[in-house]
């Protein structure tokens, strides 16, 4: 199992990686490091987000730690909409 999770996360962090740089490579995105590592540095926090919001039933934890990340690469976050998740 351990190798199918290694094999999940790689595979996200290769995608937003690709998607990270073709926004900076048309001036839709800023950052400093590299698009891989920033990739991986955004997966953590997402999950890490989702595995806080879904233990307290609170979309506004998730957006709370994950708006910033957004703003730092793009601006200003997305409007969010009101809904509670379940914890389950």
């Amino acid at each position: 199992m351990q190798k199918q999770l290694n094999a999940y996360f790689d595979a996200n962090e290769s995608w937003l990686g690709q998607v990270l740089a073709a926004g900076r490579r048309r001036g839709e995105l800023q950052f400093a490091e590299p698009a891989r590592e920033r990739a991986r540095a955004m997966i953590g926090a997402l999950e890490g987000a989702l595995l806080v919001a879904r233990v307290y039933g609170d979309a506004r934890r998730f957006r709370a730690a994950v708006d910033p990340l957004i703003r730092d690469v793009c601006g200003a976050p997305p409007p969010m909409r009101r809904r509670r998740i379940s914890p389950g």
